[in-house]
């Protein structure tokens, strides 16, 4: 078969399994089998597969027919200039986090003391440190096999960042510039537990008491107390978590409190300035 010819067919078998986005998935699929880019693809639409990698492909397209997600199929995702890999053990970067990475950067500097809560793969507290180099970046998770995997995916990029185990703040040792962090925030009974590739990522890493707002409340009660004189604490959250995050924040004594929308104009991440009296 041509690359052409199975391009087409993983897609129309993904279409037809009602897949969100069957032609990206069945290309990225194809491209990790032949080892390529989707430009080859396109260069090369014509050119001949080998057997071995055609059932390799059809394998994976079942896989993903069955709804595993395709970070999970191949094992890695791209997030923001990174390629960062991927288990069943904690979540997959999603391109709207990258709005958490923009706004931190809007305060940090080259000196900065940034530490990343829940860094589940590393891709906040990397994608920070391959823009800022020389600050001091720290990312924390709850589970032993998530820290590893995040300590994986800095020495594949090349970037120094300190991975260790801490229930939030429980291991965390100084204060800090800017805290970030991308906690559970799905409420237990969310429907959309049930949808897309959720339904293969970790709970422990999704849900939250509280209708999704107890992480986020533990965070911003604690934040305080490892942040530094005019510290900022940005934080991700549900799409409609906006209003209850920005008066958590204020609750606790931090100023110039606002909300950012994503890339589908959802409100996603709220920040906020630490003053100490």
């Amino acid at each position: 078969m041509k690359v052409c010819e199975l391009l087409s067919d993983g897609t129309a078998q993904l279409k037809a399994a009602n897949g969100e986005s069957p032609f990206v998935d069945a290309r990225l699929l194809l491209a990790h089998v032949l080892g390529k880019s989707k430009e080859w693809l396109i260069i090369h639409d014509h050119d001949s597969v080998a057997e071995p990698e055609i059932e390799n492909y059809k394998f994976m397209i079942d896989r993903r027919k069955k709804g595993e997600p395709v970070a999970y199929i191949i094992g890695y995702r791209d997030f923001w200039d990174l390629k960062l890999r991927c288990n069943n053990t904690t979540l997959i970067p999603q391109p709207d986090t990258e709005v958490l990475v923009e706004r931190a950067l809007k305060y940090a500097n080259k000196n900065s003391s940034i530490l990343d809560l829940g860094t589940g793969t590393g891709a906040v507290a990397l994608a920070l440190k391959r823009e800022l180099p020389g600050a001091m970046i720290e990312g924390v998770d709850l589970f032993e096999d998530v820290v590893k995997l995040a300590e994986t995916n800095a020495r594949l990029n090349n970037l120094a960042v300190e991975f260790k185990v801490s229930n939030w703040f429980s291991a965390v040792e100084g204060k800090f510039d800017l805290i970030v962090a991308n906690p559970p925030y799905i409420a237990p009974d969310d429907e959309h537990l049930s949808c897309g590739d959720v339904r293969f990522e970790p709970e422990s890493a999704l849900v939250a008491a509280e209708n999704g707002l107890s992480d986020l409340r533990s965070i911003v009660e604690q934040s305080s107390d490892f942040l530094n004189d005019q510290g900022i604490l940005l934080v991700e959250h549900g799409y409609d978590q906006g209003a209850s995050v920005r008066a958590l924040f204020k609750e606790h004594g931090f100023k110039k409190v606002v909300t950012t929308v994503d890339y589908g104009g959802n409100d996603r991440v709220t920040e906020g300035v630490f003053y100490e009296c």
